[in-house]
This record gives structure tokens, sequence and C-alpha cells, in this order.
């Protein structure tokens, strides 16, 4: 049995082929030929549309999140992801991590891989060049990247500690990586009240 939200989906999406059919059948019509006629025929295509938008805006407010995108752009516009206190919060994330590192730092990122850290590793400039890696934990093919980065500190965003020191746990031994220092700060759509937020200082260069 599908679950209801499937099933409920899956009804309109059918509703909307429905209406499309609807269209199609409307347009291919013969052309009537009264006055009164020509107004139905343009009602009911109009029904439609509306038909077709409703249902369309309905899924998208029921989406459920992807990370942090599936807040933007349609669903956003129904829900309150209370904005401005989410920016609150990863600016006293970075605060929290400028705090706790020094200005001759060199700060590489990592955020769990469902990104749902990414909000606030983003204010530290989050992306591709300076994230260790992509995956929960590090991993062979990481070290290169971790070469060409040589970062003296790593700051690790993630909805769980766990998360946090099973990736901390999985590097490597030669880096001597400090046990992390942590803190959390108030956040919603994560699946956790809070984003935890942590730093590791690098006793030794990767080599």
């Amino acid at each position: 049995m599908l679950p209801r939200r499937t099933f409920t989906g899956v009804l309109l999406a059918v509703a909307v082929v429905a209406l499309m059919g609807g269209i199609a059948a409307i347009s291919l019509a013969p052309v009537a030929a009264q006055q009164w006629e020509r107004i139905l025929v343009g009602i009911a295509v109009i029904v439609c549309l509306v038909g077709i938008a409703v249902i369309g805006q309905f899924m998208a407010n029921g989406r459920g999140l992807l990370g942090t995108y599936g807040q933007y752009p349609l669903r956003a516009a129904y829900v309150n992801f209370e904005a401005s206190l989410l920016q609150k919060s990863n600016i006293e994330a970075e605060h929290w991590v400028l705090d706790h590192s020094k200005d001759t730092d060199r700060i590489a990122l990592w955020t769990d891989s469902a990104r749902l850290g990414a909000g606030a590793a983003g204010m530290q400039l989050w992306g591709k060049y300076n994230l260790v890696t992509g995956n929960d934990t590090f991993q062979p093919g990481d070290s290169d990247h971790l070469h060409e980065l040589e970062p003296t500190a790593i700051a690790m965003y993630a909805p769980s500690k766990d998360q946090i020191y099973a990736f901390w746990q999985s590097l490597p031994a030669s880096i001597a990586a400090g046990v992390p220092e942590c803190t959390a700060v108030p956040y919603r759509g994560i699946d956790s009240p809070t984003l935890q937020v942590c730093v590791t200082h690098l006793g030794n260069a990767p080599a």
C-alpha cells in the first residue's frame, strides 16, 4: 500500500494529466459557431489552466526539504522559514568559528553529505574548492585535495555531533587532528533543533 503522501501525489499528478487532456480535447474540437458556445469553451480552458496551476502550487508547497534547497523558490512563499533567524544563527556560528581560530589559520570545511549545514558553512565561502570531502567520512581519494588545501584547521557543520565525530575520526592520523571544539546554534529545517558547529586544529600539515 502506498504511503499517504505518495498516494496524494499520484492523485494530483493524474488530475494534472486529466486537465491537460481536457485542454487538448477542447482545442481539437470544432470551433463553436455560437458566441455563447465560444464563451463556454473559453471558460472551460481557463478552469483547466487554473486547476493545473493550483495543483502545481499545492505540490510545491508540500515538497519536503532537499538540504536547504527545498525551501526555494515556491515553498518559501507559503511556509515561514524565519529566514532572519536562520541568518542570525549563521552569523552566530561563523563568529564562533572565528573566535576559535587564529587570523593565520587556513580553515577548510566539511558539511554533512546532505548539505544541511551548508547554510552556515556558506558564511565561510562554502564550496568545492575548500571542502575537504563531499562524503560523510574522509576517503583515501580525498588525500590529494586535502594536501592542495593545506589547512591548519577544519570547520565542521552538521545536524548532529555524531556525524561530525564520524568524519573527524576518519581523518588521517598523520595530520594529528585535535579533539573538536564544538557549539550548537538554533536551526530550522534540518530535522534537528540545532546545528552543530565544530573546529579541529591540525597538528601536522597534510602530507
